[in-house]
């Protein structure tokens, strides 16, 4: 029965077609940089139901738990083998005091490390020895799984004594010590035994501590020890927060720790070790009735000893906010006398700003933006400064709408404001990215960080009021939005770029109310020479529809340049698409008779190209043949036969796959697509190629096997050769299908040379 277990539950593989780009564009490079998330979508699979339910006797329990740990094992080689740990990380808590309902929201590997949980707490009572045995034989460090299990493990009562579990802390690898879906287990682990450890073995702890998480490939110097000191300072106070007792001495190096960070604010403990609980299961208490009989001057006090949460409850008190959203005038007064006594306690003004209420009368939101302009430098925090952005994004045009002049001056105090103190407070809310678990540093001078800055949602917001007057064409822009605009391309460090950005997206809507102004101030930033070039195309490119045509052609001479000079400001793959997509578009409106690419500027741009920008024309193209419009078709051949470059250097197994696919796409056009890219396809050797969209049918069409058998066998023809390493998975059932849509196929030369291939696959 335990093998007939064992086997039912073990995880396998599911594989399916990947999604979107991916299942109708081939990958590209060669197989060494392929990933499998390319080609295929690869899933593991965990038996979803039954096991909640599975009574175990004692006397069979230490063979269910070692066939179920086996599983796991099993599981985890998979994760790694196939780097979906990711997505198969356990980020639900062992302990049930942080909130979470155990019966709801489980992940398939949820419910299976959560059973073998079930299992070791009984095997803590019943097999101690033979747990502690076993435990020290589980895999390690591994972060999908037994990393977090055995930090639980750890803690079971009567299990470890507390020498051991400092030796097991002491020696963690920093990617378990540092773990973010394994924090709370660490946590709780030290606390739960703090106060049996003796005083030495409490340094050694606070040591491990001290010493930081790893810094990243790519962090700057500065900002990994203002990271590290972060890490060490939140956990130190979390467990301070605890009731874990701490000397003088480390107290001392706790305070050292928070000078080193200016912007420390103590919230920020809050959430350590509830993080990846469902926020659902924590509520948030605004109940502001601990202010009903207190003084103006003392609300702050009050409101700090009433905030936050204990460890292990389920409820957050912020009943600041409370009073913000119901009695506004009160919190910003209660707030200015603060003010005057130098004190500007930094939550407390965040949580002003980010929940100032839509009803609050004209007088307190007045005294709210005059107290945002004359924040010291030392309290205008990111964080304070983000909120003010999002106060500009969500009130200025409301605002407006009732009486213009005042929105105005509203937003000149708070600009004042935002543009006297440095360069920090207006940074964008977005921060470092993770691919794959590596830290990247991407542009910083790009429309999706204006867009969570405080002067990119402000220039957003001014153009907003702007457009609720009505103007006729050419009319010019008014100069007291002008010099507003001009203001915020003043701003100090990426403020001016995240400025330039959010105005260069509007550029059209600009150029049909003033076209000189846009001529003389705008266009010069897109010249690749140009400082402000990166977020200038930035901004422009997020629109995904060419300037009209007169912008355009100014435009011009700037985006022939623009090639290879954009790989230079890492935007990633998804915001370098839109360029070689504006190359296609600019050549069919010269077909049309509009300003454009020429056929032989396109080639140009082409050819300046990095390999995946080319593909990405190549699947644009077969993306345009999918469309119902007959034009975009023929303007899809037209492109091809005229415009792509004849070099041979452009002609790889790579293009080759992505024209493959563009193919299937063509639907009757496949014949005359075929001819127009046939001197551009090559044989694929080393990598695999997608034959799905020749075999089934694509959104209900026929596939084009059946509609033109000899065409696609002359296709196969080319792009499969005899020294092919790797031939497509389909192609026995492809070749069944040609033969079944023309018999008299099979006795054709290239029918038979393929179908030799075929019996080798």
């Amino acid at each position: 029965m335990v093998r007939a277990l064992e086997a039912v539950t073990e995880p396998k593989f599911r594989v399916d077609p990947p999604y979107g780009l991916r299942f109708a564009q081939p990958p590209s490079g060669t197989w060494s940089e392929v990933e499998w998330s390319d080609i295929a979508r690869i899933e593991l699979k965990f038996p979803k139901e039954g096991t909640d339910y599975l009574v175990v006797p004692d006397n069979s329990l230490l063979s269910v738990y070692l066939a179920v740990r086996r599983n796991l094992e099993r599981a985890c080689e998979k994760i790694r083998e196939q780097k979906l740990g990711e997505f198969y990380t356990c980020r639900k808590t062992f302990y049930p005091e942080t909130g979470i309902n155990h019966d709801d929201f489980y992940t398939d590997v949820e419910r299976h490390v959560f059973w073998f949980a079930k299992l070791l707490d009984r095997m803590a009572k019943n097999h101690p020895e033979r747990l502690r045995r076993d435990i020290a034989t589980w895999p390690g460090p591994d972060r999908p799984v037994f990393d977090k299990l055995r930090l639980y493990a750890w803690n079971r009562p009567g299990l470890f004594t507390p020498e051991a579990v400092v030796q097991f802390v002491v020696a963690l690898e920093n990617s378990c010590f540092w773990d973010h879906e394994s924090e709370r287990e660490l946590l709780f682990l030290l606390r739960d035994f703090w106060s049996r450890f003796s005083s030495s073995q409490r340094e050694q702890i606070v040591a491990r501590i001290l010493d930081g998480p790893d810094k990243y490939e790519s962090e700057k110097a500065k900002e990994y020890s203002r990271r590290k000191a972060l890490c060490s300072a939140v956990v130190m106070k979390w467990l301070v927060n605890a009731d874990c007792k701490m000397s003088d001495d480390v107290m001392g190096r706790y305070e050292a720790l928070k000078s080193d960070i200016p912007d420390w604010d103590d919230s920020w403990v809050d959430d350590v070790a509830t993080e990846n609980v469902s926020r659902g299961r924590v509520s948030i208490n605004t109940d502001a009735s601990v202010f009903d009989h207190t003084p103006t001057g003392q609300l702050f006090e009050v409101a700090t000893r009433n905030t936050g949460h204990q460890v292990g409850e389920t409820t957050d008190r912020r009943p600041f906010v409370g009073l913000v959203k119901n009695q506004p005038s009160r919190a910003i007064l209660a707030l200015c006398v603060s003010a005057r006594r130098g004190d500007f306690p930094a939550k407390f003004w965040g949580n002003i700003i980010e929940h100032w209420p839509e009803n609050a009368s004209k007088r307190a939101t007045y005294l709210l933006c005059k107290r945002m302009r004359a924040f010291p430098s030392n309290v205008m925090t990111p964080r304070i400064g983000i909120a003010i952005g999002m106060w500009i994004e969500k009130h200025l045009v409301k605002i407006a709408e009732q009486d213009e002049v005042y929105a105005l001056e509203l937003f000149d105090d708070i600009l004042s404001g935002l543009l006297s103190d440095g360069t920090k407070e207006i940074q964008s809310a977005l921060g470092q990215v993770r691919i794959g678990g590596t830290v990247t540093e991407p542009s910083r001078r790009t429309i999706d960080l204006a867009m969570n800055s405080p002067i990119g949602k402000a220039m957003s917001a001014l153009l907003s009021v702007l457009a609720l007057r009505s103007f006729e064409e050419r009319q010019g822009l008014p100069k007291e939005f002008i010099s507003r605009i001009e203001a915020l391309l003043t701003a100090p460090g990426e403020g001016s770029d995240h400025a330039i950005c959010s105005l260069t997206y509007h550029i059209d809507w600009l150029n049909g109310i003033d076209p000189d102004w846009v001529s003389e101030r705008i266009i010069p930033w897109f010249d690749v020479e140009n400082p402000a070039s990166e977020p200038a195309w930035s901004g422009r490119f997020d629109n995904p529809k060419m300037p009209v045509s007169p912008l355009f052609a100014q435009m011009k001479p700037s985006f022939i340049r623009l090639f290879p000079k954009m790989y230079d400001w890492k935007w990633g793959e998804g915001a370098e698409n839109q360029a070689p997509e504006w190359v296609v578009m600019a050549f069919v409106e010269s077909i049309k008779g509009n300003p454009g690419l020429t056929a032989e500027e396109t080639r140009d741009c082409v050819r300046m190209m990095s390999p995946r920008g080319r593909q990405h024309i190549i699947w644009f193209l077969g993306h345009a043949f999918s469309e119902e419009k007959s034009e975009w078709k023929e303007y899809s051949l037209t492109f091809i036969r005229e415009a792509w470059p004849k070099e041979r250097k452009f002609q790889t197994e790579a293009t080759s796959r992505a024209w493959v696919s563009t193919l299937g796409n063509a639907g009757e056009k496949f014949p005359d697509a075929l001819r127009a890219a046939k001197d551009f396809l090559r044989p694929i050797r080393s990598s695999n190629l997608s034959l799905l969209k020749f075999i089934k049918e694509n959104g209900g069409a026929e596939p084009v096997t059946t509609m033109y058998p000899k065409e696609v066998l002359d296709l196969l023809n080319i792009v499969l050769s005899d020294s092919s390493q790797v031939f497509p998975y389909g192609l026995p059932q492809l070749m069944d299908l040609l033969a079944s849509a023309e018999p008299r196929i099979v006795s054709t030369p290239p029918y038979v040379r393929l179908s030799r291939l075929t019996s080798s696959v």
